[in-house]
């Protein structure tokens, strides 16, 4: 299907340029280009984007998205007929409008700014280890790469906290033709992009829930940025906490660095291991608890 194959970049708004830039160089994203104290801006092999602003210079009049974090995201779609195809029809939900460089600009439902352009995007291969398990031995006599650092190829996902995540769900799928991967009940939707095959690009989570940073308001929560397997998830994760999700079928390591809370909120690497569908009541992605597949109920 002609239609988003995946983010194509997102803008972070934060309080310390240089701060984030250092953070995000060690976190493993390849820095192209850095006006001290003003921007920067990444470049994935996939050929998407990281652009960090201070907040002052990336905020959209009217939006209602409040806090540091990525304050604008950029779907990618292949073609002019995708992007002639999409702005119609988000014109009749929604004001667009299009710059002398091409990307449409529109707010969603829960007021934050997003963006379309088209995006000639890169497949990226992975040729993770062999994993050897009881009467599984897929390596042997052979040593395994041996990495120093986590080198993110790709952005898999964006995550927000909104009012109404089953609202802001119907939204997208009407609107912009994204499709329902998942329901965390009580707790949050997961949808994907027609034209890509992650489990997930967006998740929507429920504002109100009682936990830290969740207040009811709309805020960023975390990207989620894609390696190759679970040795580069540990080599990236130093001292950060490790987790592992039913739904994205993912492992993944995380920081809610207090000093660096302005730059990213959360940063996460992930590693994909393979596609499930669920429907979880209780667990929820950086707290305790587990996904139960509907088959299993």
């Amino acid at each position: 299907m002609r239609g988003i194959n995946g983010v194509e970049s997102v803008v972070y708004g934060v309080a310390d340029v240089d701060e984030c830039v250092r953070y995000f160089v060690d976190f493993g994203l390849p820095l192209v280009e850095h006006l001290p104290g003003v921007s920067a801006l990444f470049e994935l092999e996939e050929g998407s984007s990281v652009v960090i602003r201070a907040l002052q210079d990336t905020v959209v009049t009217g939006q209602k998205l409040v806090g540091y974090g990525v304050q604008q995201v950029y779907w990618g779609v292949p073609d002019q007929i995708a992007f002639d195809r999409l702005v119609r029809k988000l014109r009749k939900a929604t004001e667009v409008t299009v710059d002398a460089e091409g990307t449409a600009h529109f707010m969603d439902c829960d007021g934050i700014a997003m963006g379309i352009r088209i995006y000639p995007k890169k497949t990226i291969w992975g040729a993770p280890d062999p994993v050897n398990s009881y009467g599984n031995a897929n390596r042997i006599n052979q040593h395994r790469k041996w990495r120093l650092k986590a080198n993110p190829k790709t952005i898999q996902h964006v995550v927000y906290q909104v009012p109404d995540p089953a609202a802001s769900m119907a939204w997208y799928r009407d609107n912009l033709d994204f499709r329902l991967t998942d329901v965390q009940e009580g707790f949050g939707v997961f949808a994907r992009a027609p034209g890509t095959n992650d489990h997930h690009s967006i998740y929507w989570l429920k504002a109100d829930l009682p936990f830290p940073g969740l207040d009811g308001k709309v805020r960023f929560n975390h990207v989620n940025y894609g390696v190759e397997d679970l040795d580069e998830v540990m080599v990236g994760a130093n001292s950060w906490s490790v987790g592992a999700g039913r739904s994205p079928s993912g492992a993944w390591a995380a920081t809610e660095s207090q000093v660096l809370s302005s730059c990213i909120s959360h940063a996460r690497l992930v590693a994909t291991l393979s596609m499930e569908q669920t429907v979880m009541y209780w667990m929820i992605v950086g707290y305790r608890g587990r996904g139960m597949p509907v088959s299993e109920r």
